[in-house]
């Protein structure tokens, strides 16, 4: 079977940003959730803006995505099977912060 790399780049690309938004997200959340707490904000929709682009939760997606994706997109050729995705997906072991 034929991979067509232009194609096998663009979903590694896609799934590694989604990856991402998903992480961003989630960090922002919690970090908004912990902010309440201590009742530092009272508006929550800017305060989750503020976490979604703080520089330290683009540093931890940055860390824990761009590698990963500059690795893969190294390895998308002709060969690369989806097999060989599947399998990295399921041993991946990202490091950082627990979410």
């Amino acid at each position: 079977m034929k991979i067509d790399e232009t194609k096998s780049r663009k979903f590694i690309r896609e799934v590694i940003v989604g990856f991402k938004a998903l992480d961003t997200e989630l960090l922002a959340h919690k970090m908004v959730f912990e902010a309440f707490v201590r009742s530092q904000y009272s508006d929550a929709d800017r305060a989750l803006e503020f976490a979604r682009t703080s520089p330290q939760v683009q540093k931890i997606v940055r860390q824990k995505y761009d590698l990963h994706l500059e690795r893969l997109l190294k390895q998308a050729d002709e060969s690369l099977l989806v097999d060989t995705l599947l399998r990295w997906f399921g041993e991946w072991k990202p490091t950082g912060p627990v979410n």
